[in-house]
């Protein structure tokens, strides 16, 4: 099921341009969650003075933008606890950021829906959201929200991909980390919603730091055992060899995972710094 819904979230990439992942409030969204399109424009407000004879006086009001809507499915293990914290930000009413291709918005979340089914793994949703202000070109504050919420995601799938008790203080990190991104004060330096993003980008920081020392050590004592026994392994029978194996191929994961999320996790320190700068 999860090999068919990754295909068919590519096929739809390729199908529909694929711009890149949507990311609202340092939620990124990814494979099925990704809309098909984003529809944006809007109006431009008139009062318009109907003089007698026929003429007309135009008076321009300014930009009147339209809802952001679209709808999708969240998908996979963590589809309820995804949907919830949009919800969550839907319930605070507050401006959070959103950023798909080469757009982005500050939006206040105006409708959310979404539908239980398939177990919570495939959860269809419905969002709306209106226009608190456009930054046509992607850059600034915005920007850098939207690559915060796009490297947490990498690291928390990272982390995500081999199931070992080494990952589970790194992984729960990273969900500290997600969950005060989307906050769009985040990146004004001395602000609370900034400390709090500092605060938690150093927590995962450190237990990426732990989770690499276990993950090493682990990897370590597997060589060091198959050298005392003489051989890689230090198998002496087939069961053994296999097991091993096993072992060997687990400790390898989750040292490659732990090395994949300090990359993520580095870079958006490194980033943080900047806009502090």
């Amino acid at each position: 099921m999860s090999g068919t819904l990754s295909i068919l979230g590519g096929v739809a990439g390729i199908l529909f341009g694929g711009s890149g992942p949507v990311t609202l409030g340092g939620i990124t969204f990814t494979d099925l969650e990704v809309p098909e399109r984003i529809a944006w424009g809007g109006r431009q407000q008139l009062v318009i003075h109907r003089m007698p004879g026929g003429g007309r006086v135009i008076d321009s009001m300014g930009p009147d933008e339209k809802p952001l809507e679209w709808s999708a499915y969240f998908r996979g293990p963590s589809a309820a606890a995804r949907a919830r914290q949009i919800d969550n930000m839907r319930q605070a009413g507050k401006p959070v950021s959103l950023a798909w291709g080469s757009f982005s918005r500050q939006v206040i979340i105006a409708s959310f829906e979404c539908e239980s089914a398939n177990s919570g793994y495939l959860l269809p949703y419905r969002i709306s959201c209106e226009v608190v202000q456009a930054s046509p070109t992607g850059s600034g504050a915005l920007g850098l929200l939207g690559s915060l919420g796009i490297d947490v995601s990498g690291a928390l799938s990272a982390v995500s991909d081999v199931v070992s008790p080494i990952l589970g203080p790194v992984s729960a990190a990273l969900s500290t980390v997600q969950s005060v991104i989307p906050l769009a004060s985040a990146l004004t330096a001395g602000s609370s919603a900034f400390q709090g993003v500092q605060s938690a980008l150093n927590g995962a920081t450190s237990a990426v730091s732990i989770a690499s020392g276990l993950a090493d050590n682990g990897m370590g004592t597997i060589i060091a055992n198959g050298n005392a026994a003489g051989n890689v392994l230090g198998a002496t029978d087939a069961a053994g060899g296999i097991s091993a194996l096993l072992n060997a191929g687990t400790a390898s994961g989750v040292l490659a995972s732990v090395q994949q999320a300090a990359g993520y996790v580095g870079r958006m320190a490194a980033n943080l710094t900047g806009a502090s700068a």
